[in-house]
């Protein structure tokens, strides 16, 4: 069995993983601790020192995460909410059920609109329209789950790639509109000038922000506080999802 110092240290690991940049640095910024010393709290340092549970506890209020989550064990080999690829029959597939459009909407789901623009992802691409229209059904547990607003979510295109690999060219994104508090390394919907883009954004001791890509040929933009009259925070990303497959041409 495991001990709590392990638990916690594999689950440092996973939310390194879990990091954008998936960089020592970055995470290190978010909890503000030096980059040296969380080195030494993740397995596999040869000079790893057991995180304790007062520094787990303040990991846990500058993450936002729950108290004693990283005394838990997130470790996908031990989550109960797997596929069993093994159980998994061609039969269990056949009985997914497809609603159409005009389908009524259960009592326990809720759809939440597309708007009609797409957002950049990539340098000072502006709105343009979506050529399509649609609604997109959601279940009220998975809001529930999240802490989501049904009457603030809101559907957006893509166009560009400078969130590649995360956020593909093309994917939908869902957002949470009218969250401006800024948590650093989440992914926002922003108004910078008169371009709208998906970025993730990093506050600045000095109240400015760094606007960044997840693409590394993107350079991080730094907004000072002086300038940030000039960007808005629309809202947080909560979801995205891709088509890998092309649209079959008529």
């Amino acid at each position: 069995m495991k001990n709590a110092e392990t638990i916690r240290a594999e689950n440092l690991r996973l939310l390194l993983e879990e990091t954008p940049t998936k960089k020592v640095k970055d995470l290190a910024l978010r909890i503000d601790v030096d980059p040296s010393q969380l080195s030494r709290w993740l397995p596999g340092n040869k000079n790893q020192k057991a995180l304790s549970s007062k520094s787990a506890r303040e990991i846990e209020r500058r993450l936002g995460l729950p108290e004693n989550w990283l005394d838990q064990d997130h470790h996908p080999a031990n989550s109960n909410d797997m596929l069993n690829i093994e159980a998994l029959s061609v039969s269990d597939i056949s009985t997914i059920s497809v609603y159409h459009p005009e389908d009524g909407v259960d009592d326990d789901e809720i759809e939440i609109s597309a708007l009609n623009v797409y957002v950049g992802a990539g340098n000072r691409i502006h709105t343009e329209q979506v050529r399509e229209d649609r609604k997109f059904r959601y279940s009220l547990d998975w809001l529930n789950k999240y802490g989501l607003d049904p009457k603030k979510l809101f559907r957006f295109k893509v166009q560009g790639n400078s969130m590649e690999p995360v956020i593909m060219d093309g994917s939908w994104i869902t957002v949470e509109i009218g969250v401006s508090k800024i948590k650093d390394g989440r992914p926002y919907l922003i108004r910078s000038g008169d371009a709208v883009a998906v970025k993730y954004l990093f506050k600045r001791p000095d109240g400015g922000v760094i606007i960044r890509s997840h693409n590394p040929t993107e350079p991080d933009v730094v907004v000072p506080l002086s300038e940030m009259e000039h960007v808005e925070v629309i809202g947080e990303v909560v979801e995205s999802t891709s088509m890998w497959r092309r649209p079959i041409k008529p």
